[in-house]
């Protein structure tokens, strides 16, 4: 008993003496007997507090902190990479390249990783799928590689389809290198990559001064804010470029996955998959049955509820004289991953 007063000091006079006092007397009046009282004396008042006085002496161990750092750098024939980790209070990991300011994984509490990426400097330099990268200046496809803007024609670099210009571009924000720095603000994980496009990169008017800022929140989210300042007025639309399986992306397809997207239009395409420019709902959709013909059915783009999304990747939809079917927007080899745009269009004047 003394090695015990020693230890929890206060705690032992206070509480603890008292507790075993009592505890004595019940089991000593409990003698006899089968002595239950004095286990459930025990049980109630003495473990508890022994219990307490235990952490108090051994100190209760700290809330885990959020953590942001450099993890390691990799070399290959082209030049170093470097690679960050952002990690939260709950035990959810982020790991970033300055190479296309690339998320190359996130690793959920359970230890799942959820994108399909590469941390290889190899794998990064020929990354043609856009796998987990900062795309622009101009995200998706711009049909014939021009565009006017202010009453001035600028020709952009071709990069898909042999006469259209795609995701920024054969250069683009995702063949660039940023420069990165990481910290804690409030609390929370960030990364910064910082880039200067130079005039004329890829046919784009005016140097733009990129920054995109990562953070991991306590709460899981991921957060991506994007600012850029150009010289000359330019079209910007950045994105980055992630491929989510949420089951981990060695688990197999996202057939099984249940998707809710809060939108009632979507922007129609041709068939170079160039937006035209028309929003079209996502109310009253059809589908061709082949007893009945064309016959009252969701819209294979109406996820404003819940849906999940196997069946919708085979669905067609008339749209018009048209038929629509996900798997022309969204190609085969999505059907491993859910492709995920967060983007608006805006255009930087000075």
């Amino acid at each position: 008993m003394s090695h015990v007063k020693q230890k929890m000091g206060a705690e032992w006079d206070e509480r603890l003496a008292p507790a075993v006092t009592a505890m004595y007397t019940t089991a000593k009046g409990a003698a006899g007997s089968t002595g239950e009282a004095a286990l459930q004396a025990w049980s109630s008042q003495v473990e508890p507090i022994l219990r307490a006085a235990k952490m108090r002496a051994l100190g209760a161990p700290k809330e885990a902190s959020a953590e942001a750092k450099v993890i390691t750098q990799k070399e290959d024939k082209e030049g170093v990479i470097t690679l960050y980790t952002l990690r939260n209070t709950k035990g959810m990991e982020v790991r970033l390249c300055d190479y296309g300011a690339a998320i190359t994984a996130i690793v959920l509490p359970d230890a799942c990783d959820v994108v399909l990426a590469s941390e290889s400097p190899e794998d990064l330099r020929k990354n043609s799928c856009f796998l987990g990268v900062l795309v622009g200046r101009q995200a998706a496809r711009t049909g014939g590689a021009q565009f006017h803007i202010d009453g001035v024609h600028h020709k952009v670099t071709v990069n898909d389809n042999g006469r259209n210009h795609l995701h920024g571009g054969a250069t683009g924000l995702h063949n660039a290198t940023f420069a990165g720095s990481c910290g804690i603000d409030s609390g929370q994980a960030f990364v910064d990559f910082a880039y200067t496009s130079p005039d004329g990169e890829d046919g784009y008017p005016g140097e733009m001064k990129i920054v995109a800022r990562y953070t991991l929140t306590n709460d899981n989210k991921i957060v991506l804010s994007i600012a850029a300042e150009c010289t000359k007025a330019c079209p910007v639309n950045f994105t980055n470029h992630s491929y989510f399986n949420l089951n981990g992306h060695k688990s197999g397809d996202v057939s099984d996955h249940i998707v809710r997207i809060f939108a009632s239009k979507y922007v129609e395409v041709d068939n170079e998959l160039i937006a035209t420019g028309k929003l079209l709902g996502v109310s009253g959709g059809r589908s061709d049955n082949p007893l009945f013909g064309s016959i009252p059915a969701p819209h294979v783009f109406d996820f404003r509820k819940p849906t999940k999304l196997g069946p919708r990747l085979q669905a067609k939809e008339i749209s018009g004289n048209k038929v629509v079917q996900i798997s022309r927007i969204v190609p085969v080899y999505f059907i491993f991953v859910i492709h995920v745009h967060a983007s608006h269009d805006f255009c930087i004047r000075q």
